[in-house]
C-alpha cells in the first residue's frame, strides 16, 4: 500500500561443467600420439567457449565435435592454449574427439610425465587413461598422484605391456619408466649340401623367432666363399 517499490538484484549464474575422458597414449620408437574422446556436460548456464592446455611437444592433429564451430591456438605467458569455439551459447551433454602427435619421449632416469589433458573451465574431470607401447619398448609406473591403476583389460586394452589407470581429479600426475628392450633372435637352421661330380650346392633354410623388439634387417654371415661362389648366392 501507499505505492512502495521494489528493488531486486539479478546475479548471474556460472556454468558449472563436469568432463568424462577416455585417453589413449600410444608410445612408439619415433612417435607419441595422444587420443582422447571426451563428454562436457554444461548445466546451469551456456558457454560460448573451452580451453585447455597443449602439452609441450604435442600438435593437434584433429579435433571433432558437434557443438565445435573451430578451435584455435594462442600463447599465453608462454604457454600454449587450444580454444574451442561453440556454435554458439551451448548446454548440455556435449562430446568431442581429439587426437595429438609428437616425437616419442626419451627414457629418464627421473621418469616421463605423462602429457595431461585438461580442460581449464571443468569444475571436475574424471576418466580412464590407456598407455599402449610398441613391441620393444617397456613401461612401468613410477610415481602416481589422484591416479589409480586398473585391468588394462577392463577398459579396452589387449596389447603385451599395456597400462592402465582411472584418473580420480582433475589435478592428477603420471610418472612412468620407459625401457627400450634389444631384440632376442633365434633361429633353426637346415644345412643341405649337394654333392656332383665337380660341383656342390648348398641349400639353407632357417627358420626365425623374432622377441621382445622387431626387426627391419638381418646379416647373414658365408664364410669361405671364393669370388665365383659368391655370385651364384640367391636368397
Amino acid at each position: 500500500e501507499g505505492g512502495g517499490s521494489l528493488n531486486l538484484r539479478v546475479a548471474p549464474v556460472a556454468p558449472e561443467l563436469r568432463v568424462t575422458a577416455k585417453q589413449v597414449v600410444s608410445i612408439g620408437d619415433e612417435r607419441l600420439v595422444v587420443g582422447v574422446n571426451f563428454t562436457v556436460d554444461i548445466s546451469r548456464a551456456g558457454v560460448f567457449q573451452v580451453s585447455f592446455p597443449l602439452p609441450d611437444g604435442l600438435e593437434v592433429e584433429s579435433l571433432s565435435g558437434t557443438a565445435l564451430r573451430h578451435w584455435t591456438e594462442l600463447t599465453e605467458g608462454g604457454k600454449r592454449f587450444v580454444i574451442l569455439h561453440f556454435n554458439g551459447k551451448t548446454i548440455g551433454s556435449q562430446q568431442f574427439a581429439l587426437s595429438m602427435a609428437g616425437p616419442a619421449p626419451k627414457p629418464d632416469a627421473k621418469g616421463w610425465l605423462v602429457p595431461r589433458f585438461e580442460l581449464r573451465e571443468a569444475n571436475r574431470q574424471t576418466g580412464e587413461l590407456i598407455m599402449k607401447p610398441t613391441m620393444g619398448i617397456q613401461i612401468e609406473t613410477r610415481e602416481r598422484r589422484n591416479v589409480s591403476e586398473i585391468d588394462p583389460r577392463s577398459v579396452g586394452g589387449q596389447g603385451e605391456g599395456d597400462l592402465a589407470y582411472r584418473i580420480l581429479q582433475r589435478a592428477c600426475e603420471l610418472r612412468l619408466v620407459i625401457e627400450k628392450l634389444e631384440p632376442w633372435v633365434t633361429g633353426q637352421v637346415l644345412h643341405e649340401l649337394t654333392l656332383r661330380e665337380g660341383q656342390t650346392r648348398t641349400t639353407v633354410a632357417t627358420n626365425l623367432k623374432v622377441e621382445r623388439a622387431s626387426i627391419s634387417s638381418l646379416q647373414v654371415q658365408l664364410p669361405g666363399l671364393s669370388a665365383e661362389e659368391a655370385k651364384t648366392v640367391r636368397a
